[in-house]
C-alpha cells in the first residue's frame, strides 16, 4: 500500500507549518527471508514461518522532474505492525536492541555496512551522522500506541523513546518525539568538487537507492496478522528551523558541487510492506478440527 504524506498533523508543528514541498520522494519498504547465499528475491511481500529470518530494506527514490543529483538526507523511523511477544531483532552488540554500529562515514571503523545478507544498518555512503553509543540505533518495542491493539516495532535512536506525537512540542525535547528528528539519520555529506577525501565514494543516484536495512526473526504462533513494515507522517524528520518550521526536512542535491543536507526540500509518500506467517501443517489441522467440531454441534 502506498501512503501519500501531504501536510503533517503534528502537535505544535501543524500550526506553524510554512507551505510544505511537494510530495516527490519515495520511501519504499522491500522484505525477504534470509538467504545467505544471495541478495535476491525483495519484494514487496513474503510468506514465511515461524522461525525464519526476515530481511527488510528500506528503498528512497526521487519522483518528481527537476534535475537533481542526489539524495542529501532523510529521517525516518520504521514501524513494524503486530510485532509478537516472541519475535527477535537482529542486533549487532553494542547496545540493547541495537541496529548496526556506531560510528559515521570517516569514523573507524565505519558507522556504515554493506549491501550484504544478514549485514543490517546503515549503507555506505549514508552514513554522514555520527552514532555514538548513546544515540545508536535500536528496536523499541510499545504496546497498542495508537489505540488500535496492535503492538508495534518502532525503529529510532536509543534515546528517542515515546510513541510518535508524544513528548515535548519544543525545545530540544522535541526529538522525542515529536519532530521525528530523533530518526535514522541517512545523508551522505557534501558532494562534488568539495566532497573530503576521508568520505567513502558518493552516490549520485535518483531511484532505487537502499539506505538501511535491519532483521528478525520470527517467533512461534502462526495464526496471527500479517506485519505490516511501514512509516507514518510524523515517523519523518521535520525542520526546526524558524524559517521552514515543520516542514518536510527530506533533501536532495539541486548542483552537482553541494554541501550537505542539500537545498532542495521534498515531502514523502511510503510503500509499505507485508509479511505473511504461514500456518503450519499442524495448526492447519487443528484449525480444521476446530471448526469440524464447531459444525458438529451446529447440527
Amino acid at each position: 500500500m502506498k501512503n501519500v504524506i501531504g501536510l503533517v498533523g503534528l502537535a505544535g508543528l501543524a500550526a506553524s507549518a510554512t507551505a510544505q514541498p511537494p510530495v516527490e520522494t519515495e520511501l519504499k519498504y522491500e522484505v525477504r527471508i534470509f538467504n545467505a547465499g544471495n541478495n535476491t528475491g525483495w519484494g514487496s511481500s513474503v510468506n514465511a514461518n515461524p522461525g525464519d529470518q526476515i530481511e527488510v530494506r528500506a528503498v528512497v527514490s526521487y519522483t518528481g522532474t527537476a534535475n537533481l543529483f542526489g539524495l542529501g538526507q532523510i529521517i525516518f523511523q520504521p514501524t513494524v505492525k503486530n510485532w509478537g511477544a516472541g519475535d527477535s531483532l537482529v542486533t549487532s552488540g553494542v547496545g540493547p536492541g541495537s541496529i548496526g554500529p556506531v560510528g559515521s562515514n570517516i569514523s573507524t571503523p565505519p558507522g556504515y555496512v554493506a549491501d550484504a545478507p544478514g549485514v543490517y544498518g546503515r549503507l555506505t555512503p549514508w552514513a554522514a551522522t555520527n552514532y555514538t553509543t548513546s544515540n545508536y540505533i535500536r528496536g523499541h518495542v510499545h504496546n497498542n500506541p495508537d489505540g488500535s491493539g496492535a503492538t508495534y516495532l518502532r525503529i529510532a535512536r536509543a534515546d528517542v523513546t515515546n510513541w510518535f506525537g508524544a513528548g515535548a512540542t519544543s525545545g530540544a525535547g522535541a526529538v522525542n518525539n515529536v519532530n521525528g528528528q530523533g530518526g535514522v539519520t541517512i545523508g551522505q555529506g557534501t558532494i562534488g568538487a568539495n566532497r573530503p577525501t576521508t568520505q567513502p565514494p558518493q552516490n549520485n543516484s535518483l531511484t532505487n537507492i537502499v539506505v538501511f536495512k535491519f532483521g528478525f526473526i520470527l517467533g512461534a504462533g502462526d495464526t496471527r496478522p500479517d506485519l505490516i513494515v511501514s512509516t507514518p507522517a510524523n515517523g519523518f524528520g521535520r525542520s526546526t528551523s524558524s524559517a521552514t518550521w515543520g516542514q518536510a526536512d527530506t533533501r536532495w542535491y539541486n548542483t552537482a558541487d553541494a554541501t550537505a543536507p542539500g537545498a532542495y526540500r521534498s515531502g514523502e509518500s511510503v510503500v509499505d510492506a507485508t509479511i505473511h506467517v504461514v500456518p503450519t501443517p499442524a495448526s492447519l489441522a487443528l484449525m480444521g478440527l476446530g471448526g469440524l467440531m464447531v459444525a458438529r454441534r451446529r447440527r
